[in-house]
């Protein structure tokens, strides 16, 4: 995934990072709550969302959401050191 696609930019780090919030708030929740809808009973028919089992809600990206876009960009800047740091270092320490 990643080694294939490194980031070598910051606008790539959070275009990346962007994508991991779609993924980690709104797809798997999604999912999640397609195979077991809010709906779901157990077999022995006790709903399966019950007691501290709350059926989670997915979160569609709002860009004007300080929570979102701090998640993002605290996504992003771990990126950026991980990736492009890592890039420019290792390019540096060669040429030295």
């Amino acid at each position: 995934m990643l080694v294939d696609a490194r980031p070598k930019t910051f606008a790539d780090c959070v275009a990346w990072a962007r994508l991991q919030f779609q993924e980690c708030f709104h797809n798997s929740i999604a999912q999640l709550l397609h195979n077991f809808p809010v709906d779901q009973v157990t077999s022995t028919g006790q709903p399966f969302w019950s007691g501290s089992k709350r059926p989670p809600a997915a979160i569609a990206f709002d860009a004007s959401d300080s929570l979102h876009l701090q998640v993002r960009e605290g996504i992003g800047g771990n990126d950026v050191r991980r990736n492009v740091i890592q890039q420019s270092s290792a390019l540096f320490f060669s040429f030295s």
